[in-house]
């Protein structure tokens, strides 16, 4: 049985915060740059990965940085 401990998030909630499509994040997952765990037929994504990849990529996939997402994502 899969055990999940810390934070996850769902490719739609995540998507949301960040500020980035569901598409967008279903490329990095299915590229492997975005770790995710699959549930079902649903992906979930571990705070500590995202972080991971925030800090490895800072990209601007919208106007504002993902480094400065990635503060929004660890207060809220």
């Amino acid at each position: 049985m899969l055990e999940l401990q810390g934070t996850y998030f769902t490719v739609k909630e995540l998507a949301s915060k960040l500020g980035i499509t569901v598409v967008t994040l279903n490329y990095h997952i299915g590229r492997g740059t975005l770790k995710a765990t699959k549930v079902g037929q649903t992906y979930l994504l571990c705070k500590e990965d995202v972080s991971k990849f925030l800090e490895l990529k800072n990209l601007r996939f919208t106007k504002r940085p993902l480094i400065n997402a990635k503060e929004e994502l660890e207060n809220g």
